[in-house]
């Protein structure tokens, strides 16, 4: 049985835009709240999303605060999205957020939950654009064989669309607790189309990700760029405080900011300044990554990476633990070149306890 209680349910998804017509809407909300408990419920979320019909345009602008979204029980599935902008076929979609509180909670047992803020994807010709300001902003998973995503200001280029995303986030926390569980952050990332091209610009303070438990697994990535066959990707990135935690046994996670992938033709370059940056793992049978303005090169795609770090630390103690450290790395493609440039200051990587293994590479080109 389902019960949905709160304030209100609201759904202010813009229906999608007439074949010729455009849409626009402009969103101010403040107290939204949705929730469910039982077993086998599902509840979706959505809040001022935009998005294009086929020649039409589509734009959002979204205020919202005290957003809440809950569920308890087993079997269940939640997911909420806020500001997302979806081009058509020949329209463009730009979605402007400021988000400022918005939580979502999950308990029991085989659960699954999504979070989807100011992500903008580009169409068939019609570009994308997001401006994304986001704070306080939290996901959390309790129980036993449960997944969870959240994706904040995602660029995704089309087939000739342009994908651009402005991102300003402080204060976005992910936290997962118990065995066999999964969940992963993505913030600000950009991954250009065929042809169309894909840049983000990304400003990130005070993120965190947490998990606890044994056969977990966890992924962050911030600002990475990604370049298509001939599209161009390109990512700049300023990142301060940022945690990745993990305890347990047989866990893995891992980090990537500010890295650049060529494509085929199509090249990437990443900006990077990093300071603060920690990630930690205690238990046996572990392992962990962290890889930060690494640049890769396509075929012909040049790939190219500008990195400054200070307080970079990543920590295990246990056994059995294998832990990498990948800073300012450039591989050039077949017939293309990769350069990377790298400032480090206050480098630290440590290990202890017994048959463990750990490895560095800063500044390296192949």
């Amino acid at each position: 049985m389902k019960f949905l209680t709160g304030t209100f349910i609201i759904l202010c998804s813009m229906s999608s835009a007439a074949v010729l017509a455009d849409s626009k809407t402009n969103l101010d909300v403040d107290g939204v709240n949705q929730s469910q408990s039982g077993a086998l419920n599902s509840q979706k979320m959505d809040v001022g999303n935009a998005k294009a019909g086929l020649l039409g345009s589509a734009k959002s602008n979204v205020k919202a605060k005290n957003i809440n979204q809950s569920q308890s029980g087993a079997l269940n599935s939640q997911k909420m999205e806020i500001g997302n902008a979806k081009a058509g076929l020949l329209g463009g979609a730009e979605s402007n957020v400021q988000v400022d509180g918005v939580n979502q909670k999950q308990s029991g047992a085989l659960n699954s939950q999504s979070m989807a803020i100011g992500n903008s994807q580009a169409g068939l010709l019609g570009g994308a654009k997001a401006d994304v300001n986001a704070k306080n902003v939290n996901q959390s998973q309790s129980g036993a064989l449960n997944s969870q995503k959240m994706d904040i200001g995602e660029a995704k280029g089309g087939l000739l669309g342009k994908a651009e995303s402005n991102v300003r986030v402080d204060g976005v926390n992910q936290n997962q607790s118990g065995a066999l569980n999964s969940q992963s952050m993505a913030v600000g990332n950009a991954q250009a189309g065929l042809i169309g091209g894909a840049k983000s610009n990304v400003t990130a303070k005070n993120v965190n990700q947490a998990q606890s438990g044994a056969l977990n697994s966890q992924k962050m990535e911030i600002g990475s760029a990604k370049g298509g066959l001939l599209g161009k990707a390109e990512s700049n990135v300023q990142v301060d405080g940022i945690n990745q935690k993990q305890s347990g046994a047989l866990n893995s996670q891992s980090m990537a900011l500010g890295n650049a992938q060529a494509g085929l033709i199509g090249g990437a370059k990443s900006n990077v300044s990093a300071k603060n940056v920690n990630q930690a793992q205690s238990g046996a049978l572990n392992s962990q990554k962290m890889d930060i303005g690494n640049a890769t090169g396509g075929l012909l795609g040049k790939a190219e990476s500008n990195v400054r770090v200070d307080g970079i630390n990543q920590s295990q103690s246990g056994a059995l633990n294998s832990q990498s450290l990948r800073i300012g790395n450039a591989k050039g493609g077949l017939l293309s070149s990769a350069t990377s440039t790298v400032t480090a200051k206050n480098i630290s990587q440590s290990q202890s306890g017994a048959l463990n293994s750990q490895a560095t590479n800063l500044g390296n080109t192949e």
